[in-house]
């Protein structure tokens, strides 16, 4: 197993997690979220579980949740999930927490017909460049890649996540805490009929390899483009 730390913020007693499971119902207003903190439950007339395992073939884990309606009526659902990945050694994260998010870098990957998944790599120096791969096993409608997409601005502390309230953005946005965010197409739940989810966080934690040296003919790019241009002679 890899020595590095997976979730930015975990909880505490100060402070709620940003990582997490939402189920959520429609209505008038758009979406209404429901937080499964428990593995099993029910609000709303919507019965849920979910189970989390790790991955056979790979280092990471996937959630899986299915949902049963004991309404009366018909009603539309989806699924957001949340996670905020550190891929840093624990010591880098006891100093500064906020300091990791400065070297990650978020990219949407396309999953076919799962949509859209999103990998995470970590910059920062060392032996090791982790990277993950966030991606749904069912389709996915909208991802984002910062809490301040969900959390908004401004707002006191508990505040409801506004960005939980209506679809993902699908944009990508790097501030002080990135985050992983997926949601899954909506799905109608007849009375009495059952619908599921899942997503799945592998990861690994590969070894830097060092540049290769400049070939000749060329000299090192410019500190504003980075890239290499042929020299003048």
């Amino acid at each position: 197993m890899s020595q590095h730390t997976t979730f930015l913020h975990p909880a505490s007693p100060l402070e709620e997690k940003v990582s997490g499971l939402w189920l959520r119902e429609r209505d008038r207003d758009g979406w209404k979220p429901h937080s499964l903190t428990a593995r099993a439950g029910r609000v709303a007339g919507l019965r849920w579980t979910w189970a989390e395992r790790g991955l056979q073939d790979r280092e990471g884990w996937s959630i899986e949740l299915v949902v049963t309606s004991e309404r009366t009526d018909a009603v539309d659902i989806d699924v957001v999930h949340v996670t905020d990945p550190a891929l840093s050694d624990p010591a880098v994260l006891e100093a500064n927490r906020l300091y990791p998010s400065q070297y990650l870098d978020l990219t949407p990957v396309g999953l076919g017909r799962r949509g859209t998944g999103v990998a995470v790599r970590q910059n920062m120096p060392g032996p090791a460049a982790p990277w993950a791969l966030v991606g749904s096993y069912t389709p996915t409608l909208g991802w984002a890649t910062d809490a301040a997409q969900l959390l908004g601005r401004g707002l006191p502390e508990g505040a409801p996540w506004p960005g939980l309230r209506g679809d993902l953005p699908s944009a990508r946005l790097q501030g002080e805490h990135a985050a992983v965010a997926l949601q899954t197409a909506p799905v109608r739940l007849e009375p009495g009929s059952r619908g599921g989810a899942g997503s799945s966080w592998s990861w690994r934690p590969t070894t830097r390899r060092p540049l290769p040296p400049p070939t000749r003919g060329t000299r090192k790019g410019s500190s504003r483009g980075g890239s290499s241009r042929p020299s003048r002679r």
